[in-house]
């Protein structure tokens, strides 16, 4: 892609990402998406790992124009704690006594509201993008042309850890929002 190209679509495309310990999967991520993405956007949900230096040298390495990060700490009141006490009906066990995020929906509108670019790319920090990172901005552009379509779907794979797929859905994957002003 030629400079001038990249220069148009600066601040177009974002990353929103929910992460909980995913320093070992971080760049695998996030790395193939470089001189793509303008501004990554996190909302950890009480990692207890490296993962906000990983991504903090990632931004940094990826040139990122914007890095926003911000951890719910897991004793606030938006956890609760995975035992059977906690449930409102009888589940199986066994329970790991670990905190868990309530609201998945919160953090994910916690992320959009520190968002500024024109268009959100959710990914998870498990999530591995296979397809050439080019065709995001490819995205972006079919979205402009479309002012009547907000959400893009994709395949989203998931693979049994021997290579199988062990299920396939399709994801909403990318939206249109409103810059944030300021």
């Amino acid at each position: 892609m030629a400079d001038d190209e990249r220069w148009i679509l600066k601040n177009r495309l974002a990353v929103n990402m929910l992460v909980l310990n995913g320093a070992t999967v971080l760049r695998r991520c996030l790395f193939p998406l470089r001189g793509v993405i303008d501004e990554l956007v996190v909302v950890d949900s009480g990692s207890t790992d490296d993962t906000q230096h990983v991504l903090e040298d990632l931004a940094i390495e990826m040139k990122l124009d914007r890095f926003y990060y911000e951890r719910i700490h897991p004793y606030s009141n938006h956890f609760f704690t995975d035992e059977a006490e906690t449930w409102k009906m009888p589940m199986p066990g066994p329970f790991t006594g670990r905190r868990i995020l309530k609201d998945w929906a919160m953090a994910r509108n916690k992320a959009l509201d520190n968002t500024h670019a024109d268009y959100v790319l959710k990914l998870d920090a498990d999530d591995e993008p296979i397809s050439p990172p080019e065709n995001w901005l490819r995205t972006v552009a079919c979205l402009d042309e479309r002012p009547h379509v907000s959400v893009v779907a994709a395949p989203y794979e998931i693979f049994d850890g021997q290579g199988k797929i062990s299920w396939l859905s399709m994801y909403d994957r990318m939206w249109r929002r409103v810059p944030v002003e300021g």
